[in-house]
């Protein structure tokens, strides 16, 4: 569907969606643990987000989503060892969570994914 309506949004979420999902399972301790496959979908569902945020840069609740899929991208690549991608995805969720936060500091969503270090000043 997205392929046949690449400017709609709610597509795009799901595909995002869809790569966070596989994301996680794919980070689990279970038997289809697998940290190569993981950090793809989190690329993934970045890549998908970002679309989202740059179409539409007011959109809150697309950033959130970034800020979500940035934070899964950053355990990914820690359990891969890839330290420096680590990093840089997790500083870069702090970036996001901290501009929502300081436009909306009632934001729930953003209070409820418990950064502490997004709301320290």
């Amino acid at each position: 569907m997205l392929a046949a309506h690449p400017g709609n949004s709610n597509y795009q979420r799901s595909v995002g969606l869809d790569h966070k999902y596989l994301c996680s399972v794919f980070m689990g301790p279970s038997e289809t643990h697998d940290s190569k496959i993981a950090a793809y979908h989190a690329r993934l569902a970045v890549e998908s987000d970002r679309k989202r945020v740059q179409a539409n840069p007011g959109d809150a609740d697309a950033k959130t989503d970034l800020a979500f899929s940035l934070s899964q991208a950053g355990t990914a690549y820690v359990q891969q060892r890839d330290l420096a991608s680590a990093m840089s995805s997790l500083e870069e969720t702090i970036e996001v969570r901290r501009a929502l936060l300081d436009a909306d500091p009632r934001n729930f969503r953003v209070q409820k994914m418990d950064l502490p270090s997004a709301r320290a000043r």
